[in-house]
Order: structure tokens, then C-alpha cells, then sequence
């Protein structure tokens, strides 16, 4: 009798601890990270690339390197329209080209910046301006909340070679 309820104990510990979800969920998750990961297998620029795919609750989560900005603005769309998927969290780190880089240093600190605000669902970049010199962003333009002004900032602030953000963003009416 002690050894059976032991061993259900224990077995109901340690299925708790592996995961919170209902089998139907962890079963959701897995078919979107399929789907995900098809959608990427799809696009031709994203077939060299190593995109770690993960997907908890419908929040896909995309890791890994690519190396191009455009590719990791390719893999978020890719996995925006996989069907089961709530939000993305694009975690994807592009290679950085240190010949771009010392070539024109506020050029790649721009382009950097610009790609990442819009793969990032935050930010609408098309109504935000990036301007670099001597390494300090500037940031200006029109955003939907303090939310999305914030992101920007933290965007521009965590690009590699970035001095200063200046963010002189406000917000403003919803933008579309």
C-alpha cells in the first residue's frame, strides 16, 4: 500500500513539474510550432538559417541567429501567418557584419534599429524616424502609447555601438 501511493505521488509530482498545461494545450502548441516552423521552411532566404522554434499558450517564441536584418523581419511575418499563433516573440539575434559595421557605423546602427522596430509588435515603425550620428539615435515621431515609445528606446538602446538614445517621441492619436 505505502509503495503504490509513493509511486503515485511521485508520479503526480513530477508531471507537475514538467508542465502547467492541459495535454490539449501542450497538443495546440506543438501543431503551431509545426506550423511555424513550415512557414519558415517555406521562405527561400530563411532555408540556411538555424530558427529555434518554440510555442507556449499560442506565444511563439523564434530563437537562434540569422544573417540579415531582413531575414529576421522575414521570420516574423513567416510566423505571424501560421495559423494557432497568438503572439511572436522575436528573439532572433542577427549576425553582425563587422565590415558594414566599420564602413558606416550610424548607417548599421540605423538599419539595425529600423528592422527590429519592425519586426517587434510594440512598435509601428513606419511612424517612427531613426536618425543616427556619431552614434546617438535619435528617435522621433508618432506613437499609439508610452508602451511603444518605450519599446523604441529599449530597441535602439540595446543595438550594438549605440552612445545615447534620444528619444524625443510622442504619443498620439492610434496609429494605423
Amino acid at each position: 500500500m505505502k509503495r503504490t501511493m509513493m509511486s503515485a505521488l511521485l508520479l503526480s509530482a513530477a508531471t507537475a513539474c514538467a508542465t502547467t498545461q492541459t495535454t490539449r494545450a501542450q497538443m495546440d502548441d506543438q501543431a503551431t510550432t509545426r506550423r511555424v516552423n513550415a512557414e519558415l521552411r517555406a521562405e527561400d532566404e530563411l532555408v540556411d538559417t538555424d530558427i529555434d522554434v518554440d510555442t507556449i499558450d499560442g506565444i511563439v517564441y523564434l530563437r537562434g541567429t540569422v544573417p540579415e536584418p531582413v531575414d529576421r523581419v522575414a521570420a516574423h511575418s513567416a510566423a505571424h501567418r501560421a495559423e494557432g499563433v497568438a503572439h511572436v516573440m522575436n528573439q532572433l539575434v542577427v549576425e553582425q557584419d563587422d565590415d558594414a559595421f566599420d564602413a558606416n557605423p550610424d548607417a548599421w546602427i540605423t538599419t539595425m534599429i529600423q528592422t527590429q522596430l519592425a519586426s517587434n509588435d510594440d512598435t509601428k515603425s513606419r511612424n517612427i524616424d531613426v536618425d543616427t550620428e556619431d552614434r546617438v539615435v535619435t528617435l522621433s515621431g508618432i506613437v499609439e502609447d508610452e508602451l511603444a515609445r518605450r519599446q523604441a528606446a529599449r530597441i535602439a538602446d540595446g543595438v550594438e555601438g549605440v552612445r545615447h538614445v534620444d528619444n524625443q517621441l510622442q504619443v498620439g492619436a492610434k496609429v494605423r
